[in-house]
């Protein structure tokens, strides 16, 4: 499907103009109605450091700017006028027009119901409250394709600020939610947050069973294992899939989000990719401890840098939250190299080598991929793998097969980690499919305690009498290896 985006006033980031011009950015996605009709969202965000204020009877500041949008259907070299709408939209009011209130974008949305065909939408912008502004243009082209209402086919991924619940009828809400567009053409200015939009249809049509969506954060082809949302679906006609990412700590560049629904029977699944770039000013590794050339770490040369990326993804469950930031900016081989020994270096006590200390994790993490292996990841990213690698090899672990009123779980048993004694870790087999084995109850501290775990065994579902604080403190912390959000 051909998607050309053209602008005159916008490029890669904001750009600046001159006094009294609107900045503003043009985005848009393509949907589908419950009767396979499709549509377009256009998104218009104003830079509301780029308008004039005036006051209000209420003592406040607001802006006012003039849209005029329209949208062409493109016949050959010609174009036909198919929506055209002219208004005026109010920002914000503001206490004052200082940049402590004005530092923002307002969003406006337009939802436009079009036949399938190729099309150019059209947005001039002027300041109301400026007669030495000129207008501005932006410029946006796109396809819309017909459907056969059988044919399985995702919407455009849309960016969003946020997503929630709720039944109140607004040009923001479908599907039971509300939906504010983030609407800054994919490009993430020292940002805190990444929310995501994503409708998908007809798919009853490929998938009999339940299946897997997965939201993943890749760097160039690689995922990046602490951006990872899984969440179990049903079969739908129509259905969506959202979430939201922590992106504070990404460093400066280009990056991908890529949506995939599989299942056992279908690996490969559907796939659905949109880049973006991440501008943090905040993320300075601090890289000085970890970069200098040692002759002792020349034991890894027998590695390809490609093993070197796959080993120093398995340290993330004994690493440092600095560590994590900083094995994510390692670009040579030679600095994974390095890293990789100063990270064992770090560790060292009187009766081991960093060699020895390397050589045990590759051990253990061969026992954890063959073993806790499951069909969604390798072990050593289950929350199996995770216990055995983080605490070690437990005292006694004992296994229980499904029964009449209990599915598959296990016990692991630890006599004494550090000053705490009989620790106990709590699996469960709770979808019978994909020997996941999520941890469900630990009585360590800082670990997931669910007082009514043992009715979980019955029907896998959370009962009333978990800890709330320890579950949001624990799955914030579980998403950062594999899962957030999985229902």
């Amino acid at each position: 499907m051909k998607k050309l985006l053209l602008s005159i006033t916008i490029l890669l980031l904001c750009t600046s103009l001159r006094a009294g011009d609107v900045e503003f950015y043009l985005d848009y996605a393509r949907f589908q109605g419950p009767d396979d009709q499709p549509y377009v969202e256009v998104y218009l965000s104003i830079d509301a450091t780029s308008v004039s204020y005036k006051p209000t009877e209420a003592s406040t500041w607001q802006a006012s700017v003039n849209i005029q949008l329209q949208v062409f259907q493109l016949v050959g070299k010609d174009s036909v006028a198919k929506f055209t709408d002219n208004y005026n939209l109010l920002s914000p009011q503001f206490p004052d027009t200082t940049l402590e209130y004005t530092r923002q974008n307002f969003v406006e949305m337009r939802r436009i119901p079009l036949a399938p065909g190729e099309y150019l939408v059209q947005v001039m912008m002027k300041d109301n409250q400026d007669d030495g502004g000129t207008p501005v243009v932006n410029f946006a082209e796109f396809e819309l394709e017909a459907s056969n209402g059988t044919d399985f086919h995702f919407s455009d991924l849309e960016f969003v600020a946020r997503v929630t619940k709720s039944d109140q009828e607004s040009i923001l809400n479908k599907n039971g939610y509300e939906i504010v567009p983030f609407g800054i053409n994919s490009n993430f200015v020292d940002q805190k947050k990444l929310g995501f939009y994503l409708e998908y249809y007809h798919a009853d049509k490929v998938f009999k069973d339940d299946f897997y969506a997965q939201a993943t954060i890749l760097q160039g082809d690689r995922p990046l294992l602490m951006y990872d949302i899984t969440r179990k679906k049903s079969p739908k006609p129509i259905d969506i899939f959202s979430g939201e990412f922590d992106i504070e700590k990404l460093p400066s560049q280009t990056y991908r989000l890529q949506v995939k629904l599989f299942n056992k029977e279908q690996p490969e699944g559907k796939v659905m990719n949109k880049t973006f770039y991440v501008a943090n000013s905040k993320v300075m590794p601090d890289m000085a401890e970890y970069s200098l050339s040692r002759s002792e770490s020349e034991f890894l040369n027998e590695y390809s840098e490609e093993q070197l990326d796959y080993y120093i993804k398995t340290l993330i469950h004994i690493s440092t939250e600095g560590e994590i930031r900083f094995a994510k900016a390692l670009e040579t081989f030679d600095d994974k190299k390095n890293y990789l020994f100063a990270f064992w270096e770090k560790r060292l006590s009187a009766d081991k080598t960093v060699e020895g200390l390397w050589k045990g994790h590759l051990s253990a993490l061969d026992y954890t991929n063959e073993m806790f292996k499951s069909v969604l990841r390798d072990g050593w990213m289950t929350d199996r793998g995770r216990v055995f690698l983080q605490y070690g090899i437990p005292s006694d672990i004992e296994r229980f097969m499904r029964e009449a009123d209990r599915l598959p779980h296990e016990i692991w048993k630890y006599d004494k980690l550090g000053a705490q004694a009989q620790v106990i870790f709590v699996f469960l087999d709770d979808d019978l499919a994909t020997d996941e084995y999520p941890l469900i109850h630990s009585n360590k501290y800082g670990e997931l305690q669910n007082f009514g775990w043992e009715t979980m065994l019955e029907d896998g579902r959370t009962p009333l009498q978990e800890s709330n604080r320890t579950r949001d403190d624990y799955e914030k912390n579980r998403s950062l290896i594999r899962d957030t959000g999985r229902n």
